[in-house]
């Protein structure tokens, strides 16, 4: 009977020489494979696994390990390890687990050993692990900051502060600047390259657009109400230059008095369009009908009634016919002092300016008629007005001239 030891496992403590012995199997080492057994320390030579029964002798056996590799299953949902995978582990060293993870849209959360993420995040396997390991990665979707520069307008609705990945951002279409029509959403300060309406649900980090406005341009209604604008029309106006009103207007015998934005004409005359001014508008002219001056020039003559001082344009004036002077016949008016032309009875409804008519006269001729009784006379017949007639009373043979009688 020899004594048997074996390293590592539960001594056999004796063989028989003629029986041998088998060396047993079911020897366990924590993170360990068992290799098999062997005579020397150094484990060089076969491996033993049974005594002959020829065999004689004490026995000593040595168990042979290899250390133990484990499968490690990285379950990266999507992302993408960067740096640092770990595909197996060592027992007795163990493993770091890769932090170096990304996910487009997503902030990694560390590595669970359950795919409901339950428990502690794992972030080494230690050296005293055993097994085969799966590991899965969390994630948190990314919420990114939104900046819309309005650049002085203001949004009235659907404003956007940040955007989730994978959802995006409609942005807003309600925004408004006095003077100014929005023309949409630019991602540069130069407001080049397309206009944005939304951030894609599949576009990450934080983002800031600028408003792009085109400066209204207004139309202009000037309402001339039969006149003529003979300089610096108006049709339409740019929001913040406004715009002067013409004021060089006409209408035929009339005086224009501005522009007004009611056909009423109540309130100030407009003579500008302020440049802080939005909206179409609509002006209309006002006018105060001319009025003229008459001179009549009656030639000593006396206007008894219906004098003409003035007359207004579109209704003009009936000239005075009711005119006398003592020793003359009223010929009518003229328009010149030498009578040239036609006279004149009245200023036409479309007569225009300051007027001045002349009288003019015919002198009376008047009859001298004498009834002469017992002689007759020389002198008679017609005379002038004014002018001297001289009588001559011739009496008959038998008659003296006393005097006259009338």
């Amino acid at each position: 009977i020899y004594t048997l030891s074996l390293h590592d496992a539960l001594p056999i403590y004796t063989y028989i020489y003629g029986v041998g012995a088998t060396l047993p199997t079911n020897v366990t080492k924590t993170g360990h494979t068992f290799a098999g057994w062997y005579t020397n320390d150094s484990y060089s030579g076969a491996s033993v696994t049974l005594l002959t029964l020829t065999d004689i002798g004490d026995k000593t056996f040595y168990a042979k390990w290899n250390v133990n590799t484990y499968k490690v299953t990285l379950n990266a949902n999507g992302g993408t390890i960067n740096n640092g995978n770990v595909a197996n582990y060592v027992y007795g060293v163990g493993a770091t687990l890769p932090a170096d993870v990304t996910k487009t849209g997503y902030t990694f959360n560390g590595w669970f050993d359950n795919d409901e993420f339950a428990g502690s995040l794992v972030t080494v396997i230690s050296l005293n692990d055993l097994d085969d390991k799966t590991y899965y990665a969390k994630w948190s979707v990314n919420s990114y900051n939104v900046t819309l520069n309005a650049n002085g307008g203001e949004i009235e609705s659907g404003d956007v502060a940040e955007y989730e990945y994978g959802i995006g951002a409609t942005l807003p279409n309600a925004i408004t600047k006095a003077g100014y029509t929005f023309v949409g959403w630019y991602d540069n300060a130069n407001l080049t390259g397309e206009a944005f309406t939304a951030i894609a649900n599949n576009v990450t980090g934080d983002k800031t657009f600028y408003a792009k406005w085109n400066v209204n341009n207004y139309k202009v209604t000037l309402n001339v109400s039969g006149g003529t604008i003979n300089n610096g029309n108006v049709t339409n106006y740019v929001y913040g230059v406004g715009a002067t009103l013409p004021a060089d207007v006409t209408k035929t015998g009339y005086t224009f008095n501005g522009w007004y934005d009611n056909d009423e004409f109540a309130g100030e005359a407009i003579t500008t369009i302020a440049n802080n001014e939005t909206g179409d508008k609509t002006f209309h002219a006002r006018y105060t009908v001319n009025t003229y001056n008459v001179i009549l020039v009656t030639n000593e003559g006396t206007i008894n009634s219906g004098n003409v001082e003035t007359y207004e344009f579109g209704t003009g004036a009936i000239l005075p016919t009711d005119v006398t002077k003592t020793g003359y016949s009223f010929n009518g008016w003229f328009t010149n002092s030498s009578y040239i032309g036609g006279a004149v009875s009245s200023i036409a409804n479309n007569d225009m300016g300051d007027k001045q008519f002349w009288a003019k006269w015919t002198i009376n001729e008047y009859e001298v008629a004498v009834t002469a009784e017992n002689g007759s006379v020389e002198g008679t017949g017609l005379y002038e007005y004014k002018s001297t007639a001289t009588l001559k009373a011739i009496p008959n043979e038998g008659y003296e001239f006393i005097g006259w009688n009338d």
